[in-house]
């Protein structure tokens, strides 16, 4: 400290002005696809590790399940249908391998119901991606990421879908009424 007050050091750090960094949209860009990739990138290696570490997953599962509930709120009957078929609380309790991925197959399945059929071709490559690595008995960590990110990228789709879908139709409707007056 005696040293830093011989050269004036408290005055020139007091002096300092926090630089400004200007990022252009692509440098913005490149940083949010590292951020991602290394996202995805540590839950695959969650899933090395044995047991694996299903934490973070089960977190995304759970956001998965918070899409549909907002998609489907007055649809009882497939909300208890997903209840049964993927149980967070069970997964949490005892992480059946076999429970999970039928739980992905469920979740592919309820996608394919719910989504444009544009995307039923990209649904059906990650169906069979998930038979395949079932069958084959690949790790969990070869396969699940990819997966999970495709549903959970589905279904803010179909949430995204929905909502310009409403907001149209309940312009449409506005419309409509401005012209019978």
């Amino acid at each position: 400290i005696e040293k830093i007050k011989k050269i004036d050091g408290y005055e020139i750090f007091k002096n300092l002005k926090p630089m400004e960094v200007d990022y252009d949209k692509e440098s913005i860009n490149k940083i949010k696809k590292m951020i991602e990739y290394q996202y995805w990138k540590l839950l695959e290696e969650d899933l090395k590790v044995y047991p694996p570490d299903t934490k973070h997953l089960l977190v995304l599962i759970d956001e998965i399940k918070d899409i549909i509930y907002l998609l489907l709120k007055n649809k009882v009957d497939i909300l208890v249908d997903l209840e049964k078929n993927v149980s967070v609380k069970e997964l949490k309790n005892n992480f059946d391998t076999h429970y999970f991925i039928k739980a992905l197959d469920y979740l592919l399945d309820l996608l394919k119901k719910l989504q444009s059929p544009e995307y039923d071709k990209l649904t059906d490559a990650k169906h069979k991606i998930l038979k395949r690595s079932m069958i084959e008995g690949d790790s969990l960590d070869e396969f699940v990421p990819e997966i999970i990110k495709y549903i959970l990228n589905g279904f803010y789709v179909v949430l995204i879908e929905k909502n310009e879908a409403i907001k149209k139709f309940n312009e449409w409707k506005e419309k409509k009424k401005n012209e019978n007056i």
